[in-house]
């Protein structure tokens, strides 16, 4: 197990890296908000929970298959402001499925979007990913129009498919192909 993260990706404002205890207390304080914690799945962490939950993504390989990798999102030499989810899927490692959640101090300057953009390059191109997807709660307007600006497509509504926080949601699909990315300049915009 690491002691400190190691830089997987870096953009001209951000460094994704792998998860290590320095990103506990931040961690901790951001996924433990209501504003964050409103539209996902997961609920707020005890400390001890968010120390294991830390321990295990420092433990599994790095986009395991089958799994969902937590990838730190910190500002160039600067603190942790979220983390980008991956989830390779079991069956074929070239699907997958993507999440963000950024602190809320930090949303609204577009660092979702460029850390985003540089996940999905690197799976596409370095990986050979031929399919990438988001699930998202529909009342979680600015998650829909970070997808929407990253030219995501929106395949699909699925009606109440999910119990979450004691009551039925909606969930929207959205997917990106690789063959998407081909006719463009670079990456998603």
């Amino acid at each position: 197990m690491q002691a400190t993260s190691q830089t997987l990706l870096t953009t001209s404002r951000l460094r994704l890296s792998t998860f290590c205890m320095a990103h506990l207390d931040s961690f901790l304080a951001y996924h433990n908000l209501p504003e964050v914690v409103r539209y996902q799945s997961w609920e707020p962490f005890s400390r001890a929970e968010a120390e294991a939950f830390v321990r295990e993504q420092m433990a599994q390989p790095l986009l395991a298959q089958g799994k969902w990798t937590q990838i730190a999102l910190s500002l160039v030499d600067g603190p942790h402001i979220g983390d980008v989810a991956v989830h390779v899927h079991a069956d074929d490692s070239r699907l997958c499925e993507l999440g963000i959640t950024i602190a809320p101090d930090y949303q609204g300057q577009g660092y979702a979007r460029e850390a985003l953009k540089a996940v999905i390059e690197h799976l596409v191109r370095a990986r050979g990913v031929h399919r990438v997807t988001a699930e998202i709660d529909p009342r979680n307007r600015a998650s829909l129009a970070l997808f929407e600006r990253l030219e995501f497509t929106r395949e699909g509504l699925l009606r109440q498919n999910e119990w979450i926080k004691g009551e039925w949601v909606d969930t929207v699909v959205y997917g990106l192909l690789a063959s998407d990315l081909a006719g463009r300049e670079g990456s998603p915009q």
